[in-house]
């Protein structure tokens, strides 16, 4: 699969707060790896 085919990216966040702070760094990697792409975040309320 070509990265440029990607437009749309689904991220399952975590619940608590200090684990959402840690996946952090990954989300940075998605952006950078995916420049282009759409990217959202999914979690609890």
């Amino acid at each position: 699969m070509d990265k440029s085919s990607i437009k749309r990216i689904l991220v399952r966040g975590p619940n608590w707060l200090g684990d959402a702070v840690m996946c952090e760094p990954a989300l940075r990697g998605l952006r950078s790896l995916f420049p282009d792409a759409q990217i959202a975040l999914l979690v609890k309320p």
